[in-house]
């Protein structure tokens, strides 16, 4: 039976298979990472909030900032997920980019920063 998820958790349904042929199954939360991921650091400069365009999911500043590390990426950032196509992940964001977004998606002033992603 999988565990019940609050509402700051979700699950993951993994490509790949435990050894008695079952997906894997994640569980993540804001304050919670999965500990077999690599781990990449972000740094979301003043460029990218120039550059970036607010409510829009591709082309927002922690998107571009993503895309460097990677151009083959699709990024897609949502207020409580970033979804990277290209390694069929879904994460969870860190409390901070939770707040960081929802701030620059109404247009209040946001400064540089940098944060990690567990991929």
């Amino acid at each position: 039976m999988l565990p019940r998820i609050s509402t700051h958790s979700f699950q993951l349904r993994s490509k790949f298979l435990t050894p008695h042929g079952a997906p894997q199954i994640f569980q993540i939360s804001h304050n919670q990472s999965i500990r077999s991921m690599e781990k990449v650091r972000i740094k979301v400069n003043a460029r990218d909030i120039k550059l970036g365009n607010p409510g829009k999911a591709t082309t927002c500043p922690i998107a571009r900032a993503i895309r460097r590390k990677n151009k083959n990426w699709d990024i897609v950032v949502g207020v409580n997920l970033i979804y990277i196509n290209c390694k069929s992940k879904t994460v969870s964001n860190p409390d901070k980019v939770f707040k960081w977004v929802k701030d620059f998606d109404v247009y209040r002033p946001v400064k540089p920063f940098s944060f990690t992603l567990y991929l």
